[in-house]
């Protein structure tokens, strides 16, 4: 299997799916929602992950290998 690794950029449709995915997995392995109280760094991944110099949210994606 050949895997990427790739830093989340200010990409608005690729911080989308990461949002709809992450809210996704929170709902499947905690059973909730968006609580505001926790959920500030999904909602605002500009400020917590893609602007600061600091921070940086990495992506992984399986591309099967074909052959």
């Amino acid at each position: 299997m050949n895997m990427d690794i790739k830093e989340l950029n200010n990409d608005q449709e690729q911080i989308k799916k990461v949002q709809k995915f992450l809210f996704d997995m929170i709902k499947q392995e905690f059973g909730y929602d968006y609580v505001p109280e926790w959920h500030q760094d999904i909602v605002n991944m500009d400020d917590y992950y893609i602007g600061p110099e600091r921070n940086a949210f990495l992506l992984h994606t399986a591309n099967p290998v074909r052959l």
